[in-house]
């Protein structure tokens, strides 16, 4: 499988509805790029592990539409309650990509999640267009946005660093999910808040790639 990719990182859906109307969406995504070998996959976090009429909204999600593939962040996975491997196994050759991210606590995927159609925050709507706004408009987003990030640094505390003990994932046991795939996914190691040597850590993951 050529790997090239794009990948819709994260959309808020609530219910089995509306995770089928995410469906249908990243299925005409995917008609629209596949002239160019390009495959469109969706990239999940926590709640869409959420479960509503018997299966996780995820769940719904790849059995309502078949042209997408899925990015399966682990470590939120993992924190979710999901176990890797079998939802590796269960949608077999849907996995284009997955995250590499260490989780060291269960929380749950928490409450159900906000509505695609919930009102949005209004800094998400401005961001298209900041470079034409006002500075003091532009800082007052900035100031919002923070503000967010601040209200969901909880649910970092249960990412810890790469290759820590303190670890519930196996990453044997998920190359061993992935290679019976009839293809080979490809592995992203994602970088949290809590790396606080960018240049550094940017340098150790190039040269595990084998570059300088």
């Amino acid at each position: 499988m050529k790997k090239s990719a794009v990948i819709w990182a994260g959309t808020p859906f609530h219910s089995k509805k509306e995770a089928i109307e995410v469906a249908q969406q990243l299925d005409e995504m995917a008609e629209m790029a596949a002239p160019y070998g390009i495959k469109v996959g969706y990239h999940n976090h926590s709640q869409e592990f959420y479960v509503d009429e018997g299966k996780a909204l995820l769940e719904h999600l790849l059995e309502n539409g078949s042209k997408f593939y899925l990015q399966l962040d682990c470590g939120w996975a993992m924190n979710a309650g999901m176990y890797p491997p079998y939802f590796i196994r269960k949608y077999k050759n849907r996995i284009l990509s997955i995250h590499v991210k260490e989780n060291d606590k269960v929380n749950g995927p928490g409450k159900r999640p906000a509505s695609r159609y919930d009102e949005k925050p209004a800094y998400q709507a401005a961001f298209a267009n900041a470079k034409a706004l006002p500075l003091q408009e532009r800082q007052k987003m900035l100031e919002q946005f923070n503000a967010f990030l601040e209200a969901g640094k909880d649910k970092m505390s249960n990412q810890c660093r790469m290759g820590t003990k303190e670890s519930n994932l196996n990453w044997i046991e998920i190359k061993e999910a992935l290679d019976e795939q009839d293809f080979e996914a490809f592995w992203i190691v994602e970088r949290e808040g809590f790396y606080d040597e960018p240049d550094k850590y940017l340098r150790e993951d190039a040269e595990c790639c084998g570059s300088t």
